[in-house]
């Protein structure tokens, strides 16, 4: 089982040829044994050897890019039980970046995504301990713990620091889902690209056609990413027979091109991406992008473009050690670029939702208008500025209120004018909420299918 999941997170998973070791004239193991010396007689802290000499192992990977890392022997096998067992912690994807940590995407439903953790956070404290001063393993420990035990995170969001009071649960991180929506439009969402999830999405794919789908959305928004081999088979369904898919870069072995094996499902498609989209669930967009088999809707993606192996060493540690490049199926390099959408639609952001939530309820009995104050008019005033109408929220119906309301009724075919009538409080109330449900992205790709 373990074997199976050593790759999930990565990109893929290949045999690696044994490649020797360094020839004892390229490193100076005197050089190491001296400074081990000298750090053991006069270094003021007490460190042990083992400590000294893992700490050379680690900084030999370091040197290289960021998602290669070495693992001692401990810390390879609670890797090995992170992949093959139930995870505590806050629910996360995250990656090394400067000293602290960077949050590539929370997992759906997670204590960090219900608390409101975005990608691209920085993480920089832990129970208001500067994380900067420790490991990247750790931070990670630091983090962990167990089950219903509390942990306040620290994250840098901009130019702005954000406390958030979590408690650690076990995380549960479920594959893919699916349902029909209106107009026979199919919607499938690919969570992550686990060891079975190819499987899984044919008998999603499979029910949906049952019941009559004509058209597709496939949803890769805070996808991680997962298994190329399990990506290349699920874009099997969307991309044409013979038509490439991804392109694998080596430096050690020849490189590796995978193409399509049968017929596309040949109906309108699209797909929906954010900033957590990365690593395989680019591959599945720009191969649907690239063969111009469907639309990217959204933002841009992550950009992970780099393939990433796990090599067990004789000592029992290992290296996760970046191996290759892909390129999307029109050989475009998108590492630390990401896939760009075809139309660019952001996401409503927590700010706009928790704004939302400190409205003024409008429940006075009396209808306001021009040169009254009070917190009907201040209520109007906080919705029509959040939609966009020039207004200044003040409580007063002064002239700009008077304007904006007027634009406000016209647009939304009410009669009733120069006052604020309980039609009007009730078109406001209906277009915050629409609002506050909508997904503009999703909206956009029904529209896009339905004009087609």
């Amino acid at each position: 089982m373990k074997k199976n999941l050593i790759a999930l997170l990565l990109i893929c998973c290949m045999i690696v040829p044994s490649l020797g070791v360094f020839a004892e004239e390229e490193l100076d193991l005197d050089q190491i044994n001296e400074m081990i010396n000298y750090i053991e007689k006069y270094h003021k802290y007490e460190i042990e050897k083992e400590e000294l000499i893992e700490g050379a192992y680690k900084g030999v990977v370091d040197t290289l890019d960021k998602h290669s890392k070495y693992f001692s022997k401990t810390e390879y096998n609670e890797f090995l039980d992170y992949l093959d067992g139930t995870l505590i912690g806050i629910g996360v994807y995250i990656e090394p970046l400067e000293g602290f940590i960077k949050v590539i995407t929370p997992i759906e439903h997670s204590p960090a995504d219900q608390a409101g953790i975005i990608s691209g956070d920085i993480i920089i404290k832990v129970n208001g301990e500067d994380i900067s001063k420790y490991t990247y393993e750790k931070s990670i420990d630091m983090i962990k713990g167990e089950e219903n035990a509390p942990v306040k995170i620290t994250v840098r969001r901009g130019d702005e620091e954000i406390d958030f009071d979590i408690i650690r649960k076990v995380i549960n991180t479920p594959d893919v889902t699916s349902e029909m929506l209106e107009d026979n439009i199919g919607y499938l969402r690919i969570i992550q690209f686990g060891n079975s999830v190819a499987d899984e999405v044919d008998k999603e794919i499979k029910k949906l056609q049952e019941v009559g789908m004509t058209s597709i959305i496939i949803d890769l928004r805070n996808n991680p990413g997962g298994y190329l081999n399990q990506v290349v088979k699920i874009a099997d369904w969307f991309v044409e027979k013979y038509d490439p898919i991804v392109h694998v870069d080596y430096k050690a072995i020849s490189d590796e091109n995978y193409y399509a094996k049968k017929a596309a499902l040949n109906i309108p498609t699209m797909v929906l991406i954010n900033a957590g989209t990365a690593s395989a669930s680019e591959i599945l967009a720009g191969a649907i992008q690239n063969n111009n088999e469907g639309k990217i809707i959204g933002e841009t993606s992550y950009g992970k473009g780099t393939v990433q192996n796990l090599i067990t060493l004789n000592s029992g540690s290992a290296i996760k050690l970046t191996t290759a490049e892909y390129l999307t199926a029109g050989k475009v390099v998108i590492n630390n670029i990401g896939i760009i959408p075809d139309y660019e639609i952001s996401i409503k952001t927590k700010e706009e939702l928790e704004l939302i939530e400190t409205f003024v309820p409008m429940i006075e009995d009396d209808i306001a208008h021009f040169g009254k104050k009070g917190l009907d008019i201040y209520g109007a005033q906080q919705r029509l500025e959040f939609l966009g109408y020039d207004v200044d929220v003040t409580g007063i119906f002064d002239l700009k209120m008077s304007k904006a309301l007027e634009a406000f009724q016209i647009s939304n075919n009410l009669k009733d004018k120069y006052g604020i009538y309980p039609e009007t409080k009730e078109a406001l109330e209906q277009a915050i909420s629409s609002y506050y449900d909508e997904d503009p992205q999703l909206e956009k790709a029904k529209q896009l299918i339905l004009n087609k």
